[in-house]
């Protein structure tokens, strides 16, 4: 099936070599370079857009520690986010972000104060109640099958801890509701293909998945 409207030219990496254990971002081939912390974030964000007065868009980052620790910080550059993420990880906090750009003037990290975003992206979670893949192969193996079966081949994937984040970045930003409509076309996709992905994640643009570099705190792996 072709989605209902076409993704906006999705760009792709080669990414380096012998598999996800490094954590940092590698491709699904494993073939070509890593990516930092520096180049992947600066891949999947859209650009803060600037006005007289300086930004008019901000990134969020979120930190979580224990059961009822909670903190959300602003940033407004890729420099910005992984100096506050390496901050929040030092102080043991599970350090996640949200893929889209959000209205600066309207308080919140809410899917109605998103103004942009770049990428598509979905979780996979591996070896969890409920979920169908008990190893990081068989989640690996199906993506690859997804992805041949659709034409859609991630640009990005990165080891999360306990699972799979999975990134398909365009060559250009989309707003709000064709970020919308093309999320709930992927997701349609993944039924009809069976790729399990935590839906909630893949279908909200204010969504968070965790920042690579940092650490997982309850396994001690890195990101």
């Amino acid at each position: 099936m072709v989605m209902g409207a076409p993704l906006p030219g999705l760009m792709r990496w080669r990414l380096l070599g012998a598999g996800l254990s490094s954590g940092r971002p590698v491709s699904p081939t494993g073939k070509g370079v890593f990516m930092n912390s520096t180049e992947f974030l600066s891949a999947i964000l859209p650009p803060i857009k600037s006005g007289i007065f300086g930004p008019e868009q901000t990134y969020y980052i979120l930190g979580l520690r224990g059961d009822n620790e909670r903190v959300s910080l602003r940033a407004d550059s890729v420099g910005a986010i992984i100096k506050q993420s390496s901050r929040l990880c030092a102080d043991g906090y599970d350090t996640y972000m949200a893929m889209a750009s959000f209205d600066i003037y309207v308080p919140g990290r809410k899917a109605n104060n998103a103004r942009s975003a770049r990428c598509l992206w979905a979780d996979l979670d591996i070896a969890k109640a409920g979920c169908r893949y008990q190893t990081r192969e068989e989640a690996l193996q199906t993506l690859v099958q997804f992805s041949k079966d659709t034409g859609l081949k991630p640009s990005i994937i990165v080891s999360s801890g306990k699972g799979l984040h999975v990134y398909w970045v365009f060559n250009r930003n989309v707003n709000s509701a064709e970020w919308k409509q093309l999320a709930g076309n992927f997701l349609q996709l993944c039924t009809e293909h069976n790729l399990d992905v935590d839906r909630s994640r893949a279908r909200d643009i204010s969504s968070v998945l965790r920042i690579p570099g940092t650490i997982h705190q309850k396994s001690g792996t890195t990101v």
